[in-house]
């Protein structure tokens, strides 16, 4: 079988990979020809096995940051609660109380769906003046809308 992403080298500097599929090219941000090849040989596995693709993606996650796979959306809250100083922390905190959060609260990150952010995005869309979440949650979930921007 025709592998579906080719290398090649642009200007003698900065490798890519050729989707023969779309046609395009996308940089592999590295001039280091063994990176390149393994760079590559991951995107034409990746089609291959997706569900084992997951599974390696959480092995190397938990390998660089051994409390992500246990991290959850609460713990993305409180953090991002520590950025924000006086009346806007005041106004996070009670906003994020939010009764529509409870669905996603004490869900991992890791394990979130677009879906699980979208039930609650009708609920929240008058959560500021800008119909804007906390902590960007429309950004992590890849969601879009018209009440929502990213920060």
């Amino acid at each position: 079988m025709k592998e579906r992403y080719r290398l090649f080298l642009r200007r003698g500097s900065v490798f890519y990979a050729f989707d023969s599929t779309t046609g395009k090219k996308q940089s592999l941000d590295t001039k280091d020809p063994s990176e390149a090849k393994r760079l590559v040989m991951s995107l034409n596995e990746a089609g291959k096995q997706p569900a084992m693709n997951l599974r390696l993606a959480r092995v190397y996650l938990q390998h660089s940051d051994p409390a992500f796979s246990s991290r959850t959306w609460q713990n993305v809250m409180d953090e991002a609660a520590k950025t924000k100083r006086g009346e806007a922390q005041v106004r996070w905190i009670r906003g994020v109380k939010e009764k529509p959060f409870d669905r996603i609260r004490n869900l991992p990150v890791i394990e979130t769906r677009a879906s699980s952010c979208t039930n609650a995005i009708p609920v929240l869309s008058h959560f500021t003046p800008e119909g804007e979440l906390p902590f960007g949650l429309n950004c992590y979930c890849g969601v879009r809308s018209r009440f929502l921007h990213c920060e």
